[in-house]
């Protein structure tokens, strides 16, 4: 587990550098965290070709139809099967399905909540690379610490900045990481990385959410009790100081994803709770579906995908009786104001027999007997997909796409129950316009 450190050890956001940074990450950044997907066997449909078509050759000569405006949107809360609160409005219906074993020997039980959830409308979306900006940064630092006389962290030196900092290319593009001291705490602030990242953060310890208990038996354990006991904070109170930063750096196109219970533990001695708060995080949005990220595991060679899903970029703001103590920004894709015509789409009883007949060629083994599938929701969401010419095999491209698209999806959510108890928690997405194979992500 990464520890906290002197500054003259690196020290970054309340973590060390000398460590594993991807430990570290994941450590405050797990919301945003994934595995790295195989690309699947490229097949559009006539509809997404046409869009992609349209997108790659004809973009400056053709004008787009009008843009929806986007805007942080304000939905009510309701509770994920899996716990979690989603900020998602939606009609939720229930639906039983008999016990039936595949062809692989596996047992798939449907026991499952349909959620779809209540927008004005959706479509396919062209979305395309984004990156900050120095007066983006500049803004960001400015924000969370006004005037504030910084240290730059880098080369195991210490060394104190200009009022303003000045923000080069070698910042932008590198890894820049600074700290001050506001109100009797110490902020670090970490950004770049190709210019596609921000993180603010006050906090001292080890941030852990719900989401990251999910199909971990020993994390559940030891951290499930403590970040589920009521919190003096209100879910509202929490929400609309994360809505505000978001209104007041006049951030747009994005939407509540999920509002999740989570607490910051000392990690010298994580009996030692520091705070509890909840973390919001946001992410592009279609229309008021909400754009899936996750873990991909999408390796299995019986896995024939339509379409492989990329990452989309996202906000995650950790707030605690303090006020706002956590801020991540990735920013990857902003939605462009080239649309495509809303599509009828698939019913969700296809989504689930698409389901079926991909988890019997997913678990066609002798081990498939060893275990049960339990499909325990099933959501139209939205997915970020990629198109190239140039995809090189690698197990996830090196340079993303220019030009991606939103889709809708329907996600099929389902666990592995193992005769031992393990357990392991899965997405699998359709697109809901014509049936083809998404990426699978790990819950």
């Amino acid at each position: 587990m990464s520890k906290i450190r002197s500054t003259d050890q690196l020290l970054t956001l309340g973590m060390a550098l000398t460590t594993d940074r991807r430990a570290m990450e994941r450590r405050v950044r797990g919301v945003f965290a994934r595995k790295r997907s195989a690309k699947g066997a490229l097949a559009l449909s006539a509809v997404l070709a046409l869009a992609l078509g349209f997108a790659a050759f004809t973009t400056a000569c053709q004008p787009g139809q009008e843009a929806r405006e986007l805007t942080p949107i304000p939905v009510e809360q309701s509770n994920n099967a899996d716990g979690a609160v989603t900020g998602v409005d939606a009609d939720v219906t229930h639906l039983t399905q008999p016990a039936k074993t595949l062809a692989g020997g596996v047992k798939v039980i449907v026991d499952a909540d349909v959620s779809i959830p209540k927008t004005q409308g959706y479509s396919i979306r062209e979305c395309t690379l984004d990156t900050f900006t120095a007066d983006d940064y500049s803004k960001m630092l400015d924000y969370f610490a006004p005037d504030a006389s910084w240290t730059r962290h880098a080369d195991a030196v210490d060394t104190n900045v200009s009022i303003p900092f000045r923000i080069s290319d070698k910042d932008m593009d590198g890894l820049t990481i600074l700290s001050t001291e506001r109100n009797g705490k110490t902020l670090f602030a970490e950004f770049g990385d190709r210019s596609k990242k921000f993180l603010a953060i006050g906090i001292g310890g080890v941030l852990y959410s719900e989401s990251l208990l999910l199909g971990d038996e020993e994390m559940d354990h030891e951290f499930g009790d403590i970040i589920r006991e009521p919190i003096t904070l209100t879910q509202k109170s929490a929400q609309a100081q994360a809505d505000q930063v978001l209104h007041d750096l006049e951030m747009q196109g994005l939407q509540v994803n999920s509002v999740q219970r989570a607490g910051v533990f000392d990690d010298q001695n994580t009996d030692n709770v520091l705070s509890r708060g909840w973390l919001i995080t946001y992410g592009l949005t279609n229309g008021g579906l909400t754009v899936r990220n996750g873990y991909s595991s999408s390796y299995n060679k019986n896995d024939r995908l339509s379409y492989w899903s990329v990452y989309s970029g996202g906000i995650a703001i950790y707030v605690d009786e303090s006020g706002v103590a956590l801020f991540d920004y990735e920013k990857r894709y902003r939605p462009a104001e080239k649309t495509y015509p809303d599509e009828s789409i698939i019913s969700a009883d296809e989504a689930l027999k698409l389901a079926k007949e991909r988890l019997g060629r997913l678990y066609d083994d002798d081990t498939s007997s060893e275990m049960q599938i339990e499909i325990y929701a099933v959501r139209l969401s939205s997915t970020l997909i990629g198109f190239s010419d140039k995809l090189t095999g690698q197990p996830f491209p090196k340079v993303y796409e220019d030009i991606a698209l939103l889709i809708p999806t329907w996600d099929i959510l389902y666990r592995k129950v193992f005769e031992a108890g393990d357990v392991q928690y899965f997405t699998m997405p359709f697109s809901a316009i014509d049936g083809g194979a998404v990426s699978i992500t790990e819950a």
